[in-house]
Formats: structure tokens, sequence, C-alpha cells
């Protein structure tokens, strides 16, 4: 795989890269704040169909460079998380931008002002589209998982740093 950064668009970076370590994935995915389109590309390429969205029309014309650098095929479209997306999808990926506001203020950086607030957002969203989803969280700002009714979550997969960690987690669906 071949991927050009961009100006202004969030570069991959190692939790990009956990995303890449998801073995179940597959059949209809959903690429959520698609960047550089790294990790749609990536299960694109194991013959995957797969939807890329991002609010930055910056990342939305990177995805689309690196999808024709590796000569695939795939939708982009410009959203609001998951506001214009229509369908359900088998797997929905995010890897959201979670540090608080009053640290960094870039879109592709800040998830509000606690810095988990976009990430709530797209699963509050997510349960009527997405079978599973796999989102990153960081010890920073942690997911509050009492604002959020009905889904089930574990963590898979981390990475630890001297004053973080960065937790892959897949969501799912409970039952009621």
């Amino acid at each position: 795989m071949k991927i050009e950064k961009c100006k202004g668009v969030y570069e991959p970076e190692d939790d990009s890269y956990l995303m890449l370590s998801i073995p179940e994935v597959k059949g209809n995915i959903l690429d959520v704040g698609c960047g550089t389109g790294i990790v749609g590309i990536h299960y694109l390429e194991k013959g995957n169909k797969v939807t890329f969205i991002d609010i930055d029309p910056r990342a939305a014309e990177c995805t689309k460079r690196n999808l024709e650098l590796n000569k695939l095929k795939g939708e982009v479209i410009i959203s609001d998380l998951l506001s214009s997306v229509r369908g359900e999808f088998d797997y929905c990926l995010f890897n959201p931008p979670y540090l608080p506001s009053d640290q960094f203020n870039h879109i592709d950086l800040s998830g509000g002002i606690i810095g988990n607030e976009t990430t709530t957002r797209f699963l509050i969203q997510a349960k009527e589209k997405c079978k599973v989803s796999y989102v990153i969280e960081s010890s920073i700002a942690p997911i509050d998982w009492r604002n959020i009714e009905c889904l089930c979550h574990e963590v898979v997969g981390k990475i630890t740093y001297h004053l973080e960690e960065i937790r892959l987690i897949r969501v799912w669906r409970c039952q009621q």
C-alpha cells in the first residue's frame, strides 16, 4: 500500500496502524474520519467494499488521491460523522480526534472540550448504521459509557506510552 501525506490532514500514526490489526473486519465497511484513507484502503485491498467519509474536504481529496495511487475504487463522502451516510454497514471504523480542545484546536486532533465528545456523537449515531464498530480511545479523554445506551464494548488492543494509553475498542449493539 502506498499512502501519500497531505497538508492539513492527519498523518498515519500508531493509532492508525492499530486500526489495521483487526482480523474479523470484512464485508461492507465504513471508514469514518478517513483522513489519508490508510485504514479503508487496507481493508479495500483485502477485497471488502469500503465507503470513506470525512468532515474535512482536504481529507476527502487526500483519500481520493491515495485510492488512485493504489489503483483502487471506493466511494468518498464529505460528511459530519454519519449524517450524510445511507444504509447499514457490517463494520464502522473510526480513529477519532480525541484530544481536549484546550490542548489542540485542530479538526483532526480535537475531539471537543473534554476530548471524547466527537467519539460519543459517533457511537450514538452508529447504533443505527453499524453492526460492529471499532474506535480508538485515549486515556487522556476516555469515553463515558454511561452516556451511551444499548452498546456493549471491550478493549481489544492497546499501545502504552509514558503518559497515555491508546485503546482499540470493539463496540456492538447489546441485547435488550
